[in-house]
């Protein structure tokens, strides 16, 4: 039988679960859950077990995820065979990936059932089991994100509710869209697509969620909490751009994402690939690219890190310009993220898909972070300039009175006799040429209408040698992706299964011009 999980992976203590049902009814808790000490795990190491149910994989990803809390922060395990005396934790593979929150005593499991074997998942369900509450559920979560919950599965929907200062210390860390610890934008959503959690930035809503790794401050949150005495004035080195002293070593630096060296003050290395590095911003344009854009595109576990810096304390204007297309999913897999704000210790938006952004970006203070990270497939990446400029920051924020852009019912729209709204306007194109790009549109009936768009074959490009297409087909309202296909630049070039003819992008079959007539 599966337990009742709070939150959806939470399974509560006694304890918790009577202090939760005391701030229900109003009652108050003067001891908050998180530095209740009891759930503090004050005995060093944590013994840990596997349960027979596990696999070899699941095991050996347990390890892997348990070896990076270790790495980067004081907390050490032990991993016995028999079941020990006293704390420990014991990993099962259960219905579901769930943990308790802090130490429960005594014996405590963790599940990692199928579809929870995940490095990022893993490390959530233990960083449950060392005192952390999911992001949204902090107190200050209305400053950062809003709840729809006409679209939230109606048995979940206390699951969304933001617990008490009383409940939840933050430790001074602000609030992090890129916790591993965050839910992501569907979360218990009724249909599986509509959104959950609107972010009130929306330039992070592709951000929450993920479950690549421990962001840098879930490591701080923790190491403040178990590890805050470990390094002494005395013998730590200087770290810099918001970085600080290891817990396990006072003479290294943990640095936040993107940044690398004894210091921190480089960028950090690049993984799979020869690209980052520190660069200057000009009042000129100075342009960089992801690995093999202008070739056949990028690969799998490719990881870039450019640091940018003004001159004369300059803010940093920066634009994304020509092709941009990563692999498409509601939390970015394959992404680039950019370091805006002056707080370069947190997650900065992530941008994936082929939605190039519109706009133009301008950082808060005088340097910025590009970060560019595959974890699944291959597509062309992106492209993008920056240059000085005297122009104010202006962070984007949506207003708490958000329209429910994804509501079933448009009564902007007119409704036929059968009740049906009239279709909305076409999407913009998401490709400029070569017939691979698509653009939807909308109706009340809450089905969705996809086309191919911009047929004009593409230039040819003297500074590329191939480019990746993407082999898209539209038929019946179903837009498909069969396959990645290389074409030369020296030629103007199309998507299969079109081709060249005249200028323009062709296909005989007339299923690929499903709608073509409403563009």
């Amino acid at each position: 039988m599966e337990p009742y999980l709070f939150e959806g992976d939470i399974f509560l203590s006694e304890k918790q679960a009577l202090s939760i049902l005391m701030r229900l009814e109003g009652a108050r808790n003067y001891r908050s859950l998180s530095s209740d000490p009891d759930a503090i795990w004050t005995q060093l190491p944590i013994k840990y077990r596997f349960h027979e149910s596990l696999g070899k994989f699941e095991t050996s990803q347990i390890m892997e995820a348990v070896n990076y809390w270790q790495n980067n922060t004081c907390i050490r395990f032990e991993h016995v065979i028999e079941e020990p005396a006293g704390d420990f934790i014991e990993f099962f593979k259960g219905q579901g990936c769930y943990s308790t929150i802090g130490r429960l005593g005594g014996r405590q499991g963790i599940s990692i059932g199928e579809g929870c074997e995940r490095m990022g998942v893993i490390e959530h369900e233990i960083g449950h089991a060392l005192g952390l509450w999911h992001e949204q559920s902090r107190p200050d979560a209305n400053e950062y994100v809003k709840v729809e919950k006409d679209f939230v599965l109606h048995s979940y929907l206390c699951d969304f509710q933001r617990r008490g200062s009383d409940e939840i210390q933050t430790l001074g860390i602000p609030y992090d869209y890129g916790s591993v610890m965050h839910y992501g934008s569907t979360a218990f959503s009724i249909d599986g697509s509509s959104r959950t959690l609107i972010t009130l930035d929306p330039l992070y809503q592709n951000t929450i969620g993920q479950r690549e790794k421990l962001s840098f401050y879930d490591i701080r949150i923790i190491n403040e909490a178990y590890c805050s005495d470990k390094c002494s004035k005395s013998q730590s080195i200087k770290c810099m751009n918001g970085g600080y002293n290891h817990p396990n070593n006072c003479l290294q630096c943990i640095c936040p994402r993107g940044y690398g060296g004894i210091h921190c003050d480089s960028n950090q290395e690049p993984k799979n690939a020869d690209c980052g590095g520190m660069l200057k911003a000009t009042s000129d344009w100075t342009y960089l690219e992801s690995p093999g854009y202008s070739d056949e595109g990028y690969t799998e576990n490719q990881e870039c890190n450019w640091l940018i810096d003004s001159s004369h304390n300059h803010r940093i204007e920066i634009e994304f310009v020509d092709q941009f297309s990563f692999l498409c999913s509601n939390i970015c897999l394959d992404y680039v993220e950019i370091k805006l704000s002056k707080d370069q210790k947190n997650t900065g938006p992530r941008f994936c898909c082929d939605e190039k952004p519109k706009e133009s970006f301008i950082s808060e203070g005088s340097q910025i972070v590009v970060i560019f990270r595959t974890q699944a497939t291959q597509d062309i990446g992106f492209r993008l300039r920056f240059r000085t400029t005297t122009n104010p920051y202006k962070p984007v924020r949506i207003s708490e009175e958000i329209t429910k852009s994804e509501s079933p019912s448009h009564p902007s729209l007119k409704r036929d006799p059968d009740g049906l709204t009239e279709w909305g306007r076409w999407s913009e194109c998401s490709r400029p040429c070569g017939g691979c790009g698509i653009q939807s549109r909308i109706r009340n009936c809450e089905a969705d209408s996809c086309s191919i768009c911009n047929l004009n074959a593409c230039p040819i490009n003297a500074n590329c040698h191939r480019l990746l297409f993407l082999n898209r087909l539209c038929d019946k309202g179903v837009c498909t992706n069969a396959a990645d296909e290389l074409a030369s630049c020296n030629e103007p070039s199309c998507c299969p299964p079109f081709f060249y003819s005249d200028g323009k992008c062709i296909r005989d079959s007339p299923k690929a011009y499903t709608n073509i007539e409403n563009q």
